[in-house]
């Protein structure tokens, strides 16, 4: 397979593209006047918790700090350090405490969610999730899961196998519906890679102190697979 990447650089807007044989599968936009900023990962600090909204204020280094509601936490409430694998293995039951509140001053890993509006800051989660080209990476979980758009149950299952024989320990594994009908190999390089860019993360993160931009989503992306 023939694979190239194409860059256009100009003063409105950055655009790579991807082929394969001649084909195009992906293009980048990126815009500098109106950069996108959903999919970024921040380390932050905590700096009002406001447990009548069932919200908290976190500082990311932005103009106004980022609103955290608690249904963005999902069940668990993890420290940031338990994402950082130190001694090459984890153990998901370390540092995390189910329904709690975050606390003032708590250094949490966040990833925005929602571009600002108006005066309000971004809405952000504690759930990280990083899409790749065929599969969506989410650390910290245990999840194996398939698109909702893949309707055949027997490609279901196989794609549930294979993700369960390539998940690595600590991370959830999700397949996108362009995963539909790929051979295990390529699943499995485009998992290696997603697993590289989250390595890049845990280095930032053991040098890191809040307010602190630690991973900077690709941009727009089109997919036209």
């Amino acid at each position: 397979m023939k694979k190239e990447i194409i860059i256009n650089a100009a003063i409105g807007a950055t655009r790579i593209a991807i082929l394969e044989n001649g084909r195009l599968v992906e293009l980048f936009v990126e815009q500098p006047e109106n950069e996108r900023m959903v999919g970024d990962i921040y380390l932050g600090k905590v700096v009002n918790v406001v447990k009548g909204m069932h919200a908290a204020f976190v500082n990311i280094g932005h103009r106004q700090d980022a609103f955290l509601h608690f249904s963005d936490i999902g069940d668990l409430l993890a420290d940031y350090k338990t994402f950082i694998d130190v001694n090459g293995s984890r153990d998901n039951s370390q540092n995390r405490s189910r329904n709690s509140y975050p606390k003032e001053g708590q250094e949490i890993l966040v990833q925005i969610i929602k571009e600002p509006i108006k005066k309000k800051g971004v809405r952000i989660s504690t759930e990280l999730s990083f899409p790749g080209r065929f599969l969506v990476l989410v650390p910290n979980s245990d999840v194996v899961g398939v698109s909702k758009k893949i309707f055949s149950q027997k490609e279901k299952r196989r794609l549930k196998k294979v993700l369960r024989e390539i998940q690595p320990s600590g991370f959830g594994v999700i397949a996108r519906t362009v995963a539909e009908d790929k051979d295990d190999k390529i699943l499995k390089l485009d998992l290696d890679a997603l697993l590289r860019n989250w390595q890049s993360i845990e280095k930032k993160l053991r040098g890191a102190s809040p307010p602190s931009l630690v991973y900077k989503d690709a941009g727009d992306r089109k997919s036209v697979v």
